[in-house]
């Protein structure tokens, strides 16, 4: 039974993408059993992924600011240590970057058998160089994709017609769970709620998508009954996300961990987007997804590889236009659709 340690550990959208390929590793080679490196914010989502068995923490991100304390590299030290108590039969970093190319050397496995990205596919050329086997992926590949390529290389399989997504990528919320978040929410408890999440938010302002459009959006799906429901996390994005809600009769959804969030997008009618985590989350598991991919490259991001994802980009961008994907993915009722061509941007 061949065991694999997996590097990877930011970004949100980037573990997503890489939770893709581990799930077709775990369906091309059946006894294939995968442990992931996360950095502690983030471990939550290969945690959620059933072809994941054990996910390592490390605070990279926290550790940035004490580099040179002699605590920091002590706790460094302590984080990467269980790495030692397994032995692997290879180990992927599908990060590529120098520190995760350190940490791949810490783990017990065959000098031979680690995998990573070649010198110009690695956001490391140093890092690559510390790989047994460099694997020569092209920076314009969707990012699926390029994950994918290194898992099959290092692991000797075709690649498939297409990636996986769905129950691979994360459980669902048992019903006793999601009826506690239901209460927690101030929702009424249904197996299918009338919620559309609406994600505005993204760590890059030129992601963004007007506020006035949301508003539209959200008025337009609440003339169908259904009711917008908007994450945000931090104090300005908070501030942002309750404006809109209070304009369109939506609900800011209060802070809640990431293994909320989950529940909430898996449990929802519908999700709409711009290009960040939460969004390429939901479209991984399967759930109908409208991505608004503004001021990002479709070809790296789009979510139409996913069951149910569907990319607007540009001109397209528009809120006639995300109604009527959301019609197509039968999340509003087509024919009630009522938004004028002329709005929206």
């Amino acid at each position: 039974m061949p065991r694999a340690l997996v590097l990877k550990t930011g970004t949100f959208s980037g573990m997503v993408h890489c939770l893709s390929a581990v799930a077709e590793a775990r369906q091309q080679v059946p006894d294939l059993r995968v442990d992931w490196v996360a950095e502690e914010r983030f471990r939550v989502i290969p945690i959620l992924s059933p072809a994941v068995d054990r996910v390592y923490s490390l605070g990279f991100d926290r550790w940035r600011a004490g580099f040179l304390s002699v605590m920091t590299w002590r706790e460094v030290f302590r984080a990467v240590a269980p790495l030692k108590d397994q032995r692997y039969d290879l180990v992927i970093d599908a990060q590529g970057l120098l520190r995760t190319a350190w940490v791949s050397l810490q783990a017990r496995a065959p000098q031979s058998q680690r995998w990573g990205f070649a010198s110009g596919s690695s956001p490391s050329s140093v890092g690559s160089l510390l790989m047994d086997n460099q694997v020569q992926v092209p920076f314009g590949m969707h990012a699926v994709d390029r994950q994918r390529s290194l898992f099959s290389a290092a692991l000797g399989y075709p690649l498939g017609p297409r990636p996986v997504s769905g129950s691979m990528v994360a459980v669902g919320m048992m019903a006793e769970d999601f009826e506690d978040l239901c209460h927690r929410i101030q929702q009424p408890f249904s197996e299918r709620p009338n919620w559309v999440v609406l994600i505005t938010g993204s760590g890059r302002g030129a992601k963004a998508w007007p506020d006035e459009y949301w508003v539209q959006l959200g008025r337009a799906l609440s003339a169908q009954g259904l009711l917008p429901l908007l994450p945000a996390l931090g104090s300005m994005a908070r501030v942002r996300a309750y404006q809109i809600a209070a304009a369109c009769g939506g609900r800011l959804l209060p802070m809640l961990s990431l293994v909320d969030l989950a529940g909430i997008l898996q449990h929802a009618r519908g999700v709409v987007g711009v290009d960040t985590g939460l969004t390429h989350w939901s479209a991984a598991m399967g759930q109908s997804t409208v991505a608004l991919l503004h001021a990002s490259s479709p070809a790296r991001f789009h979510v139409d590889w996913t069951l149910r994802g569907m990319t607007l980009t540009d001109e397209d961008i528009q809120v006639p236009r995300v109604l009527e994907a959301l019609g197509e993915l039968g999340v509003v009722d087509r024919s009630a659709l009522s938004a004028p061509a002329s709005e929206g941007g």
